[in-house]
């Protein structure tokens, strides 16, 4: 096992990252499933929630990309 699962979940936090990319590489080295599900949801789902909420506008994402 090990814990190479964990430096995936940073990865998938920074948006517009490859995260494709990420999942190919995963499945080159040998993750575990069970890791590599906890680190997309650890890392994959916060992301996307909170991208979602922003384009619907539920979320202020003020700051980033000089928004305000």
């Amino acid at each position: 096992g090990g814990k190479r699962w964990l430096a995936l979940v940073p990865l998938f936090l920074v948006p517009l990252s490859p995260s494709d990319a990420l999942c190919f590489v995963a499945g080159i080295v040998g993750l575990e499933q069970r890791q590599f599900l906890l680190a997309v949801l650890l890392g994959r789902l916060p992301k996307d929630c909170a991208l979602a909420l922003a384009g619907a506008g539920l979320l202020k994402m003020g700051g980033w990309f000089g928004a305000g």
